[in-house]
This record gives C-alpha cells, structure tokens and sequence, in this order.
C-alpha cells in the first residue's frame, strides 16, 4: 500500500473484476466485538494501467484535495482526505453499521483507492481512525480483490458515574433553663 505504482502482470490482474472491502472490529483490549460503530466509504482514486504499473487517479470528487497519492499508507494521506471530504462535503459512495459480530462489509466496488471514516464518533464506544484500502491489494505475486481490512480500534472509556449520597441535616436548639431572652 505504501507505493502509487504497482507492478502488475497482465495474466494475473483483472481490471474489470469487481472488489470488496470487509472490516471486523475488536476492542483493542478484550478483543470483544465493536457493534454499532457506523462508517462512510469515498471512493478517492481509480486504477490505472500503465505498461504493466498501476497508478492512481483522484476521482472528480477529490482531484482539488491538494495532495499527492505518493504514499497511500501514510495515516496523514488519509486524514487530509477525510478533512477535505468533509469540508467539501463529498458524498460518501455508501454506508454501514458493523453487526453484532463487529462485522461490516462492503461488496460489490470497482477497482480502486477507498477513504472509509467512522460517522458517529460522539459518545461512541470506540474511535476508529480515517484509512485508506486499496482494491485489488497486491500480496506477493497475487492480487486480492476482497480485502480484509483490519483497522485499529480504540475503545472509549467513559469515566464511571460517582455514587450519589443524600445528606440531611437537622439543626436541633438546645435550651436551657437558665436563659433568658436577651441575654448573651
């Protein structure tokens, strides 16, 4: 993922075949399913063949984003993406809601550079960072066209609710016998 250009051989990339994107989220410490976290997909370049060498081309959604596609792994590529896509509004090609499993899949994509990016991130239980997955993705000599991506997911902890206690307060006068009014 971390070169613009990919070597390709022809008998083995298929630039017609259609391609997924599957995410399973776990907490980072229980390993327990992440339910309920919602993402959005952009498709942020298409694939080119050149000579045998993929490339990237920004779709028309994201050609004025200002940055070059240089390194596709790089974790601030995909925050200047997701910062541009939000500024500018950009219609997410789709979304989805992981599954009681931590499940999410996303089928059927055309070849190409996807931004995917958590939507509902307040009071969230888990925070998911913008990324970037490539389909097909190369794997040595072969190439994967429905990727597995396996993003790092960090779980919020919300501080714990203190217990509340009730106090009631009950002033008593004592009196005696020796006093008498106004007197100090």
């Amino acid at each position: 993922l971390s070169l613009p250009t990919l070597a390709a051989t022809p008998a083995t990339f298929v630039a017609t075949a259609p391609g997924s994107i599957s995410l399973t989220l776990r907490d980072s410490e229980t390993k327990a399913p992440a339910s309920g976290v919602r993402f959005a997909l952009y498709r942020v370049a298409s694939i080119k063949m050149d000579d045998g060498n993929l490339s990237y081309v920004y779709t028309s959604d994201f050609e004025t984003c200002g940055v070059s596609l240089d390194d596709v792994g790089s974790e601030n590529l995909a925050n200047h993406l997701a910062a541009f896509a939000e500024t500018k509004a950009v219609a997410a090609l789709t979304s989805g809601v992981t599954d009681q499993n931590g499940y999410l899949s996303f089928p059927g994509l055309e070849l190409g550079l996807y931004l995917i990016l958590q939507t509902n991130t307040d009071g969230a239980d888990y925070l998911v960072a913008p990324f970037l997955v490539t389909v097909p993705m190369q794997s040595g000599d072969q190439w994967i066209y429905d990727v597995d991506a396996g993003p790092k997911t960090e779980a919020v902890r919300k501080p714990s609710t203190p217990e509340k206690t009730q106090i009631a307060v009950r002033k008593v006068w004592k009196v005696s016998a020796d006093a008498t009014p106004g007197s100090a």
